[in-house]
Formats: C-alpha cells, sequence, structure tokens
C-alpha cells in the first residue's frame, strides 16, 4: 500500500522539478553561433548547460547523447542532431527546438569553412576533403562538398547535416523547428522565443546586439573575410556561387523540406535556372 508520505514526496519532486531545454541544430546551421548565446545566457543565470559536437556517442569516451538528454543540465545543446538517436529519449520535462537551414546555403557555406578555416584537429575524414577540395575548381568541390554532407560517415558517430535534416521527422510536435536565418537576424526575438521556455523564463539576457553579424565580425553581412569562421552572412549568396547541377540536384532531392520550410527559395532558383539558360542561349547564338 502506498503512503501518504510517499505520495506526497512524489508530488513535491514533480513539482520542484525544473523543466529543460535541448536545442538540436547541425554543422553549419549557426551551431557556434547558438552555443555562444548558450553559454552567456547559463554563466549570467548560474545554470549548467552542456554542449555536444558529435551525433550519437563520443568515440573517445563513449558518452552518448542519451546520457546527455538525461543529465541534469538545464540546457542541452546537440550541435550534430540525429533525430533517431534522440526521439527515443525526450521527456516530458523537456522543452525542445530544433535549427534548420536552407540547403543550398549550408552547401556554399561549408565550402569554404571546410576549404580553409574549419579546425582539422581529429578530424580525419575533414582532412581528407580538404586535400580533395584544394585540388579541384570550386564547381567540382561544390558537388563534392554536398556529397560529404549526405554522408553517414561524416564524423566518427555523426551524419552529415544534411543527412541528419532530411531525415528529420518535422512532424514530431514535442520539438519546435527554427529556420537559421531567422534568428540570427533578429537576435531580439529568438531571446524572446527563448525566453518563454520554462527553464530561461526568468533569466537575464544579453544585448541581442552583441551577437548580430556586425557586431560580432566588424563587417556588414555580404562582405565576405575568407579567414573568418563568419566568412560572408548573407542567406542568398548560393544563388552566385553554386553550379546549376548542385542546385538543380538539392531542389530535387530536397523539395518537399523546401517547400515546407523554403518555398521562396524554389522560385528563386526556377527564375534564377530560366535565367541562366537564356544567357547561355545567348551566347550561342552570339
Amino acid at each position: 500500500m502506498i503512503s501518504v508520505f510517499h505520495i506526497a514526496n512524489r508530488l513535491q519532486s514533480a513539482l520542484t522539478k525544473r523543466r529543460k531545454l535541448a536545442l538540436f541544430t547541425h554543422h553549419k546551421c549557426a551551431s557556434t553561433w547558438l552555443t555562444s548565446i548558450v553559454v552567456h545566457i547559463c554563466r549570467e543565470n548560474n545554470l549548467k548547460y552542456i554542449a555536444i559536437p558529435w551525433g550519437r556517442q563520443c568515440p573517445e569516451s563513449g558518452y552518448t547523447i542519451e546520457r546527455a538528454l538525461k543529465s541534469d543540465n538545464d540546457v542541452v545543446v546537440a550541435l550534430n542532431a540525429d533525430y533517431f538517436s534522440i526521439n527515443n529519449h525526450i521527456s516530458a520535462d523537456m522543452q525542445c527546438m530544433h535549427v534548420i537551414r536552407n540547403p543550398l546555403s549550408v552547401v556554399v557555406s561549408a565550402y569554404y569553412s571546410h576549404l580553409r578555416t574549419h579546425p582539422i584537429d581529429g578530424w580525419d575524414l575533414l582532412i581528407g576533403q580538404r586535400g580533395v577540395l584544394s585540388e579541384v575548381d570550386q564547381d567540382i568541390g561544390m558537388a563534392l562538398t554536398l556529397a560529404f554532407l549526405e554522408s553517414r560517415h561524416f564524423q566518427p558517430e555523426t551524419n552529415g547535416p544534411l543527412c541528419d535534416m532530411i531525415s528529420w521527422n518535422y512532424d514530431d510536435l514535442r520539438i519546435v523547428t527554427l529556420r537559421m536565418e531567422d534568428i540570427t537576424s533578429n537576435a531580439a526575438n529568438f531571446f524572446r522565443v527563448l525566453s518563454r521556455t520554462e527553464v530561461l523564463r526568468n533569466a537575464l539576457m544579453p544585448d541581442p546586439d552583441r551577437f548580430s553579424f556586425t557586431a560580432m565580425t566588424g563587417r556588414q553581412q555580404g562582405v565576405i573575410d575568407l579567414s573568418s569562421h563568419y566568412r560572408c552572412g548573407s542567406s542568398t549568396e548560393w544563388r552566385e556561387a553554386l553550379p546549376r547541377g548542385t542546385i538543380l540536384y538539392v531542389l530535387h532531392h530536397y523539395r518537399d523540406f523546401l517547400l515546407r520550410f523554403y518555398p521562396g527559395v524554389i522560385f528563386q532558383s526556377n527564375a534564377l535556372s530560366a535565367a541562366r539558360v537564356r544567357s547561355n542561349s545567348d551566347g550561342l547564338r552570339a
């Protein structure tokens, strides 16, 4: 027979248990930016956090995403989130958000990062990829980057970001989807979203302007610095940077994803393709 004392303890535990915030994102989907915000908020508000850079399990320690989600941290950031690894470990005390990005922009950003600026220590696959990219022209490099981002062998125990984004269950009502383009262009609104979560409801938020592209780089969006992690900041650079074949591939294989989250990209791509065809035809006639 369950005692009144036991029931009272269970109720007290349920009432005092703090909810947890889980932030899921992917490589080249504002993972560094997002982590810097979480670190700042948690340190200023005496909250515990953990940022997980791998997908399913840390190759060195064996620490799994399941253990991270079940830990006593107030905020968990999964930087290479795999839906099938987190699906069964989302508990009732969690509030979850998932950050996505236009796949075409992911390809462009990853190409330049993998070619020049991303750290390669401990990432053997990227060492090899960088060597390949340095030997081919940009158009081929973009196509090879797309293939790398779709790979299930991107990092140890980690899929490529496009592999994970396209495999995600976007009908899972436990997880709110946020577009990177929206949250990075309006940090103030993103902080308001965070403030509506249980764990950050009373948290002191930083000045959103300090997390703008200009504040973090000293440049306006679209001004390129090839040596910087925050290289360009433009959400439309793909229109000029990507070869037509890569654009057509993404339009075909990511069509449902784009229609749901980036419908404007499809119309932009169709217009761009038509313009390029006319341009090529004019060149042939000349």
